[in-house]
């Protein structure tokens, strides 16, 4: 007779084999109806991260963002005006875009229905913002260029003037962040080059 932890151990590992097959069954095979889209962003472009909402894709690319549907087909919206656009992030109903801006040390809102810049968020104090993770009605900033330090900046979305608020201490360099649920986590390099 076995012992029980062998039995459970046995059943467990059953379990995960059943489950890894049927995912790996119900995964789509490549066909020959794959496409790409060239949306015009160049090797010169920085493009870190798209953001997904309400049936669109945005891209960023330097001094605007792109947008196609979800199908690669561009839709003809391209929000201009914008200066170093690094990284974006949604709002949970995809209402609100938010774009850090490295070329004016700002993150501009915009409106994804009418595809207007809404507000621009001052941040020369805390300069070059490139990472964002929004949580809720709190989008936090990762800022630090880089020749200097940068750290991480709370912004209040419902406030009328969101004043930027320091969160945790100084990074050798712009933190990259990421939020789930009410957590959010920061990574930066901690060794120098």
């Amino acid at each position: 007779m076995r012992h029980p932890l062998v039995r459970r151990l046995a059943a467990h590992c059953g379990a995960a084999g059943l489950i890894t097959g049927l995912l790996t069954v119900a995964a789509p095979a490549a066909s020959a109806a794959d496409t790409t889209t060239d949306l015009g962003v160049t090797l010169d472009s920085y493009t870190a991260d798209l953001a997904v909402g309400g049936g669109r894709v945005f891209v960023p690319a330097d001094d605007r963002i792109i947008v196609a549907d979800t199908g690669g087909n561009l839709t003809g919206g391209v929000v201009t005006g914008l200066s170093g656009v690094r990284e974006l992030a949604m709002n949970a109903d995809d209402t609100r875009l938010y774009a850090a801006l490295t070329g004016s040390n700002e993150v501009a809102e915009i409106d994804t229905a009418s595809l207007a810049v809404t507000r621009r968020i001052n941040l020369s104090a805390h300069p070059c913002p490139s990472t964002l993770a929004l949580l809720g009605e709190r989008l936090r900033v990762g800022h630090g260029c880089d020749n200097g330090p940068g750290g991480v900046v709370g912004l209040d979305l419902s406030a009328a003037t969101p004043a930027p608020v320091a969160v945790g201490g100084e990074h050798l360099r712009a933190p990259v962040l990421a939020a789930a649920g009410d957590t959010l986590v920061v990574g930066g390099c901690c060794c120098g080059g």
